[in-house]
């Protein structure tokens, strides 16, 4: 796994004030796991057609905001979410897209208390969780990069929509990185 500060993370994504740097992890071996497969992998690759995206709880706090995306899969079969989002593309109310993101940042899922792989069975969920800094000199100046929606990328088989109501938009003026997929750690 390769571990980013959180100086690697803020010149990633353009951010100049304060960003949680990741957590390390470690991975031990599986039973059931296919040569190409990270692992703890169990089901087939779950794929867009499997899923639905909505969003979950937002955090704030140190000039940090994070906001956690939830994918439920809504297919008949159990499948797995490995990695994270291929991509993160911003859509404005008049329909502009912006890339906000190529790919997520490997082993930062546990500090959100995620663990991945995700393997999921028919209506279980996942989550990501969408970073930002609200520090940043455009920010404190007032500025804002308003989006009314999100198309996030799974694994090379199609995007999910995930809309923001329409007084609540999600502000990317600081940038934006993302973790990796991972479900509640139980404790």
């Amino acid at each position: 796994m390769v571990a980013l500060s959180a100086v690697a993370i803020a010149v990633l994504t353009g951010c100049t004030g304060p960003v949680a740097p990741p957590a390390r992890t470690t991975s031990g071996p599986s039973a059931v796991r296919k040569a190409s497969q990270p692992p703890n992998v169990t089901y087939q690759p779950c794929t867009a057609a499997d899923l639905t995206g909505h969003l979950g709880v937002m955090g704030m706090g140190t000039g940090n905001v994070t906001r956690n995306l939830v994918f439920t899969n809504t297919s008949g079969q159990a499948c797995t979410l490995t990695g994270g989002p291929s991509k993160i593309t911003g859509v404005r109310r008049d329909g502009h897209r912006v890339r906000l993101v190529t790919g997520a940042v490997s082993g930062v899922s546990l500090g959100y208390g995620l663990v991945g792989p995700a393997n999921l069975r028919p209506g279980q969920s996942a989550q990501a969780v969408l970073h930002t800094t609200d520090m940043c000199q455009k920010a404190i100046a007032g500025q804002r990069v308003n989006f009314s929606a999100l198309e996030i990328g799974i694994a090379h088989s199609g995007e999910l929509r995930i809309g923001f109501p329409p007084n609540q938009p999600y502000n990317a003026i600081c940038g934006v990185w993302v973790s990796t997929y991972g479900v509640r750690k139980h404790k």
